[in-house]
């Protein structure tokens, strides 16, 4: 909805991930909350190790 009203600079192209956002906005917030530290901690470790490659 957000790239319709142009809120957005991604478009989400891989049906998998456009699946599993819409699976996850489902959840209770607290069941969300974990899956999101869980990507922010996997994307602040990929970052590292690309800084440090």
């Amino acid at each position: 909805m957000d790239f319709l009203a142009g809120d957005t600079s991604v478009l989400v192209k891989d049906k998998e991930v456009l699946q599993r956002i819409e699976d996850i906005s489902k959840l209770s917030e607290d069941r969300k909350k974990y899956i999101y530290d869980f990507i922010d901690m996997c994307l602040r470790d990929y970052k590292t190790q690309e800084a440090y490659k």
